[in-house]
């Protein structure tokens, strides 16, 4: 069974693209985003273009735009609700037209209200293997972790070679630490600035070989 349908195109029709400023389209909560509207509208079916009504998520937005004629752009600020569930939500800008109807455009957005999870218990022991590369779990479902704001301490001293794949933070030093001991601090940031609270723990450089016994049995976490 063929089924065939006409579909007309007007070329006349408005156009509208719509971006945001941001990290990969990911937003906070309660924070104020820059919005830039694209329009392209040859037979002016579109009023008052300053003034739209921006919804997200069925809420209706405070809006702060300006257009500019020459070069059918609107920009400005939108705040975004400070409850929304994270993830992908949809929205939509609304203008009035010409015939007294209003003609809405979609657009998404991903919203991000929770920080990066680390996965070590506070005040326990985190065994690394290596004395120059260190790895921890830390894992964030939303914006990504940010490494500029992402802080690891260890014995006091804030490390900066750091880098982050497969959930775990790597840490690559150019002096070895010494085997046994080491007390480390961990908070983590994501590209949003959500931040986790600080989690302290005993990090353990252990080097030596790995003996397997018949009844070894291990205790202490490994990266």
């Amino acid at each position: 069974l063929l089924i065939s349908r006409e579909v007309f195109y007007d070329p006349s029709s408005p156009e509208v693209s719509i971006s945001f400023g941001g990290q990969r389209n990911w937003f906070k909560p309660d924070s104020s985003v820059l919005l830039q509207v694209k329009m392209s509208d040859p037979q002016n079916k579109l009023l008052e273009k300053e003034n739209p009504q921006i919804t997200l998520a069925s809420q209706r937005l405070p809006v702060l735009l300006s257009f500019d004629e020459e070069t059918n752009e609107l920009a400005g600020f939108i705040t975004i609700p400070d409850k929304l569930i994270d993830g992908n939500l949809t929205g939509n800008i609304t203008f009035l037209t010409t015939n007294g109807t209003r003609q809405s455009f979609p657009f998404s957005i991903n919203i991000d209200s929770s920080s990066p999870n680390i996965g070590l218990l506070p005040h326990s022991p985190w065994r690394c293997r290596s004395a120059t590369r260190l790895s921890f779990p830390i894992s964030d479902a939303g914006s990504g972790l940010d490494l500029i704001g992402t802080i690891l301490k260890i014995d006091g001293m804030t490390q900066n070679s750091l880098s982050y794949e497969a959930n775990h933070l790597f840490c690559s030093l150019s002096i070895p630490l010494t085997e046994g001991s080491h007390e480390a601090e961990i908070i983590a940031r994501d590209l949003v600035g959500n931040i986790s609270t600080a989690t302290s723990f005993t990090l353990l450089i252990d080097t030596s070989p790995i003996i397997a016994t018949a009844n070894e049995e291990r205790s202490t976490p490994t990266g």
